[in-house]
């Protein structure tokens, strides 16, 4: 599968806030081949609705959060 790629506005243009965060993540692994890498993802509620408001991405690095690389993303209805 190509690359999508708008031409108008180059390569990594108009990514999502995770998209962006996993990127992050994709490059510090490269660069990082003899550690061991985990991602958590945990959601954020209010009140009874089963829908999260936001989520907490974080990336674990030998066992140790990467505090660099804590991103609270929010999950806008619209």
């Amino acid at each position: 599968v190509d690359e999508n790629v708008i031409a108008e506005h180059g390569r990594k243009s108009n990514l999502s806030e995770k998209k962006k965060w996993e990127n992050s993540v994709i490059d510090r692994s490269a660069k990082k081949s003899d550690t061991s890498f985990t991602t958590v993802h945990e959601p954020v509620y209010e009140g009874d609705d089963s829908r999260p408001t936001s989520v907490h991405h974080r990336l674990i690095e030998n066992g140790t959060e990467n505090e660099d690389f804590y991103r609270e993303i929010d999950n806008p209805r619209e």
